[in-house]
């Protein structure tokens, strides 16, 4: 009997042990990986501050790009807690969307953000038509949106919301009738939005009539 609990109690050890250390080694491996990101968002928030008080301060921006590497790290569940990085990326590279430093925040940021679990689609495409009305004469600042928002998974933004900025966009054409950039950048827009609606990606011809119609209707006769 004693020898029967013996090899029962063996068997216990050599099924529930390796189970246990699985899953102590998860839990441990949860506990760094969320470290991890806590350390990478306060080299990022460090970076950020520097290139406030400093225009142009190229270890600073070295340092955002090397804290978000290979962007793995965005898709952990601890980014949850980071809002404030977010909103923080979001509202540098914006407001600073005229200067090299803003273009590349975004570039090289808030578009890797896009993968988290902090990314708000809403917050980004109402900056990105702000920053249109805002510099409706800026190439090099249409050329960074337009970039962004190729860039930014399909998925994570839905049809209805690319259709809002494309409208958006019109309405600034409308106000503006007689800057060309801005109807060359709504055209770039339109497209993209249409692109999200089709299997294969592709814009139609349907789609282009429809687009230079919308566009030449709100320039009228500019």
């Amino acid at each position: 009997m004693i020898e029967g609990i013996g090899c029962f109690l063996a068997i216990v050890v050599v099924v529930v042990a390796p189970l246990a250390i699985k899953k102590l080694l998860k839990q441990f491996l949860v506990k760094r990986e969320g470290a991890d990101v806590q350390v990478r968002a306060a080299r990022i928030h460090s970076a950020l501050g520097r290139l406030s008080r400093k225009e142009g301060d190229r270890p600073a921006l070295e340092e955002i790009s090397s804290a978000v590497g290979n962007g793995r790290w965005l898709l952990n569940p601890a980014m949850r807690a980071q809002t404030d990085l977010w909103r923080r990326a979001l509202d540098f590279s914006f407001k600073n969307l005229d200067t090299a430093d803003g273009r590349e925040v975004l570039e090289k940021l808030v578009v890797p953000l896009a993968l988290s679990l902090t990314f708000e689609p809403s917050s980004f495409l109402e900056k990105v038509a702000g920053a249109v009305q805002e510099n409706p004469n800026r190439p090099d600042v249409h050329r960074a949106l337009e970039d962004a928002l190729q860039a930014i998974p399909k998925g994570k933004i839905t049809s209805e919301q690319s259709e809002w900025l494309y409208h958006r966009i019109l309405e600034i054409v409308k106000l503006q009738p007689s800057e060309a950039d801005i109807a060359v950048l709504a055209l770039d827009i339109g497209r993209w939005h249409c692109s999200r609606s089709r299997p294969d990606g592709k814009v139609t011809v349907y789609d282009e009539q429809m687009l230079q119609n919308d566009i030449a209707v709100r320039r009228g006769g500019a």
